[in-house]
């Protein structure tokens, strides 16, 4: 540290090339923008896949609320989801949440084997990453 202590710095330019003042957009216009994306205007959007994978009634021995089952699987899907489509398991996280908190108001249950199930709740996730990158 003695040796740079006196000397000039490396990089003297002041350019600020992310400056703020340079923004043209306002941080409330980004996350409109993301909740249109996201799909947070559109609560039953998910319900048409949600009721494939899922019964609305208690069938045979599988009685677990679908709420229940996301919960309890929500690490590996989320980690299986991220890996399959390269987003961010933040992102996937709260998009699982959605799914959760839906499958509770449509009173949702397991309607097959857990295995069977995990599946095809990642690949519900595919829609989210396309209107991530979007």
């Amino acid at each position: 540290m003695d040796n740079i202590a006196n000397a000039p710095p490396l990089v003297s330019t002041r350019a600020t090339p992310w400056s703020a003042s340079r923004m043209t957009s306002t941080l409330e216009a980004f996350y409109e923008r993301r909740r249109k994306l996201l799909g947070d205007d559109f609560p039953g959007y998910y319900d048409g896949s949600l009721k494939r994978i899922f019964s609305p009634a208690r069938s045979g021995n599988y009685a677990t609320k679908a709420a229940r089952f996301l919960r309890k699987n929500r690490k590996l899907i989320i980690n299986g989801a991220s890996g399959w489509t390269g987003q961010r398991k933040y992102d996937i996280h709260r998009f699982m949440m959605k799914l959760i908190k839906r499958s509770n108001a449509l009173n949702l249950h397991v309607a097959r084997p857990e295995i069977e199930t995990r599946r095809p709740v990642a690949q519900i996730s595919r829609p989210c990453e396309e209107a991530i990158l979007r």
